[in-house]
């Protein structure tokens, strides 16, 4: 006679009660198992898109460099020749005064000088003639800034918010402000560097493109302005666009002209926008490569937790195995039953980890903004715990399946 188990569960599901303290503990390893593995790949998930999620902007091709002001120097050079002598460098195409993504700052704006509670609080990039052609914007609606319609810097400062400053706005920052389309010429009231009030004229619409990575809707909701420099020793971030990408060395070129005509400054070493969004995202990435690590353990302890678990179980029955054998059953259907037996003890461990992953993953996103989890993702989390526990079981089911009818009378 020979015994094929696999083919009736009905015995294999009576003998499992039988069986609680080991079967629940396994069922137990398995939907924590699959609650971590679920919401670890989630924030992993997550974390890699940022990383790998671009500005919009020529990231390789825009230089950047701070320039510190020493307290006390004499002779420190003015704005207006440092950025006439970056320009004036062969592979330079524009250069300027202001913020680049991650490190523009917001602040609220409202669309009349008496509106109390502000309608957004964009990106402000506020800086020097040439900001937006250093960017490198493209306008899709009503016209770029021009350097002759921009007024002076210390006239706009001094006048409170009286002097209107022309801007351009994101497209996203359009559409909220102006639902029905007509940004263009409207007046928009903000503040720049933190305390001076700003009128601006929205002269043109631009392309959106990304100042932070925090998939919230601000980070395309931007405003550029522009105002004249000239003699002023002004301290902050200085930008350089360049003819093609911008090599370590055109950066270095970069610092040393910088210096040379405002010697009262320090530089930090310039790098690329591409560069400062890899630093901006450092510590990130390590935690992210953390996670990764803690998942390979989570998963290699549910492994080797279930192989013991699994061999001490099976070793336990040699005798119910020995009749077995005694009876007729190959070693396939030996095997056959145990990884059967693993099998459905996993698939309920698995099911109640779906629950207690869903379960993990709201309280996470309501503390740590953890994006939701999809059926992909618990499908794949799921195919990755069945297996390893069928892994996990081959080895202890192989080995019992070489027991001999023999060993009946000695193992009774």
């Amino acid at each position: 006679m020979t015994i094929t188990p696999v083919r009736d569960l009905g015995p294999l599901l009576r003998s499992l009660p039988r069986h609680r303290p080991v079967v629940l503990l396994l069922i137990l390893e398995c939907s924590i198992a699959m609650a971590i593995l679920c919401n670890v790949v989630a924030i992993i998930t997550d974390s890699t898109d940022r990383l790998r999620t671009a500005t919009g902007l020529d990231e390789d091709r825009i230089a950047i460099v701070q320039n510190i002001a020493v307290i006390g120097s004499g002779n420190s050079g003015t704005i207006g020749n440092g950025l006439l002598a970056l320009r004036a460098l062969p592979f330079v195409e524009e250069a300027a005064f202001g913020p680049t993504p991650f490190a523009a700052s917001t602040a609220p704006i409202r669309t009349s000088a008496d509106q109390i509670d502000p309608i957004a609080e964009p990106y402000i990039y506020f800086g020097s003639q040439g900001l937006s052609r250093t960017l490198s914007l493209k306008i899709v609606a009503g016209t770029m800034l021009s350097d002759e319609m921009l007024p002076d810097i210390e006239q706009a400062l001094a006048s409170n918010g009286v002097v209107q400053l022309p801007a351009l706005i994101t497209r996203s920052l359009a559409e909220r402000l102006y639902p029905a389309g007509d940004a263009l010429g409207k007046n928009i009231y903000t503040q720049v560097w933190g305390s001076y009030k700003a009128s601006m004229r929205v002269v043109g619409i631009v392309a959106d493109f990304r100042s932070d990575i925090t998939d919230s809707r601000g980070d395309v909701e931007a405003i550029i302005a522009e105002s004249s420099f000239t003699n002023q020793a002004i301290g902050g971030l200085y930008l350089i666009r360049g003819r093609s990408p911008v090599t370590p060395e055109q950066m270095g070129n970069f610092a040393t002209t910088l210096s040379m005509h405002m010697p009262g400054f320090v530089q930090e070493p310039p790098k690329s926008i591409e560069q400062l969004r890899k630093t901006y995202f450092a510590g990130e990435a390590a935690r992210s490569n953390i996670l990764k690590a803690i998942l390979l353990v989570v998963v290699s302890s549910t492994a080797l937790g279930i192989f013991g678990l699994t061999h001490f179980w099976v070793l336990g029955r040699k005798p119910y195995i020995g009749i077995r054998r005694a009876l007729g059953a190959r070693r396939l259907d030996i095997t056959s039953y145990f990884m059967t037996e693993n099998l459905l003890i996993s698939m309920i461990g698995i099911a109640l980890g779906v629950v207690t992953s869903i379960m993990l993953n709201r309280v996470l996103a309501a503390y740590f903004e953890v994006a939701p989890l999809g059926g992909a993702l618990l499908a794949t989390s799921a195919f990755i715990i069945v297996f390893t526990c069928q892994l996990a079981a081959l080895l202890p089911a192989l080995k019992v399946s070489y027991i001999e009818p023999s060993l009946i009378g000695k193992a009774s």
